[in-house]
């Protein structure tokens, strides 16, 4: 019991007057993303992250309505994104999809969990 205590994830309280969490995950749901950069492909975005002080190119698809789907979540709900990768990796693509940070309001990545 004491390791899933140890693991659990704690978001700020919610105040009564907030709205109720929907959860995303970013792989494979929101986006697709592909081991190669091709700038040339305009229906691909390309973005780079920084790990252990190496850069890496990262391109990746946008899913058909993904922004839609947040700007109408964002009426009815506080919207969280969660994915399995690490943090530099997935800010990279979330910086890209919100730059203003107004469709996501908390990230939760691999070692969140």
């Amino acid at each position: 019991m004491k390791e899933l205590q140890s693991k659990m994830v704690f978001l700020p309280p919610r105040l009564p007057h907030q709205k109720k969490t929907l959860i995303f995950d970013l792989d494979e749901t929101l986006i697709h993303s592909y081991n190669y950069v091709d700038e040339n492909d305009m229906s691909k975005h390309t973005t780079s992250y920084a790990e252990k002080k190496c850069m890496y190119g990262l391109t990746f698809s946008l899913r058909p309505y993904a922004l839609e789907c947040l700007r109408a979540a964002n009426e009815n709900f506080q919207v969280i994104i969660f994915t399995a990768s690490v943090k530099c990796y997935a800010d990279a693509i979330l910086d890209y999809i919100d730059p203003r940070k107004e469709l996501i309001q908390y990230r939760l990545y691999r070692d969140s969990c």
